[in-house]
């Protein structure tokens, strides 16, 4: 069997900004939260591939569910963390969907047929106080294999459907724990602009045009605008944010 990946990772900036007068800065103990579920949609209406969903039943939604907590536990290590009242300010909960799955033989004309099985997944990193997606990472597996024009081919696609879920599982989370990185921002709000913000910090530091920030009481915020540094006003100008 042979095995293609494909992988995109979108990203906005994990921060969650104090609105005060003073320093403002990013949470540095971000924690992430693996839910312990298999996203997919299993019904009548479903662009899934029919064999890939007999397969998910088979395995079993908590056994697929179980096994993705597993190994985003194992792959952030200790960045895992508590998601109650007292923790949804700097915690992160990390979900797993398959909006993807097709497949299709070519029959080769020697009493063999190549069979193709593809599954796209996506990591979403999700702030539950909002309900705003933070990051999204996604992964598409390609498998192959040839088969025998006498084999069910409804099994042979059932053990690729099958291998491409455990290497998305697996790969997923290493690409997730990659791309979780919580940076400090010192800045402080140094002016107001109607309904915006002026901020002392910008892309220097990190903070990029189109990034979403969180304020102290689960607010969303927008950047609609990121230079590089308020402490070279003759150069640029300072970040600026409004409510989204």
């Amino acid at each position: 069997m042979n095995i293609n990946k494909h992988s995109l990772v979108g990203t906005a900036a994990l921060l969650s900004l104090m609105l005060t007068s003073g320093p403002l800065w990013a949470e540095s103990n971000a924690k992430v939260f693996p839910i312990a579920a298999f996203f997919y949609d299993n019904t009548e209406k479903s662009t899934l591939d029919k064999d890939f969903r007999s397969k998910v039943d088979e395995i079993g939604v908590p056994v697929l569910g179980n096994k993705i907590s597993k190994s985003l536990v194992d792959a952030f290590k200790g960045t895992v963390g508590p998601l109650d009242k007292n923790t949804t300010e700097h915690t992160f909960a990390v979900s797993f969907q398959v909006p993807r799955a097709t497949s299709y033989s070519v029959n080769k004309g020697n009493g063999n047929s190549d069979l193709v099985a593809s599954v796209t997944a996506s990591l979403y990193f999700t702030n539950v106080l909002t309900g705003e997606i933070l990051i999204t990472i996604s992964n598409t597996i390609v498998a192959r294999a040839v088969i025998s024009n006498n084999a069910p081919i409804n099994v042979e696609k059932g053990k690729l459907f099958a291998q491409a879920l455990d290497t998305l599982i697996a790969d997923m989370a290493d690409e997730g724990a990659k791309n979780f990185n919580p940076i400090i921002i010192d800045a402080k709000v140094t002016d107001n602009i109607g309904n915006l913000i002026v901020l002392s910090a910008g892309y220097s530091k990190g903070i990029q045009t189109g990034d979403s920030l969180n304020d102290s009481s689960g607010g969303l915020i927008q950047v609609v605008y990121s230079a590089s540094d308020y402490s070279s006003p003759n150069l640029s100008l300072p970040i600026m944010w409004g409510p989204a």
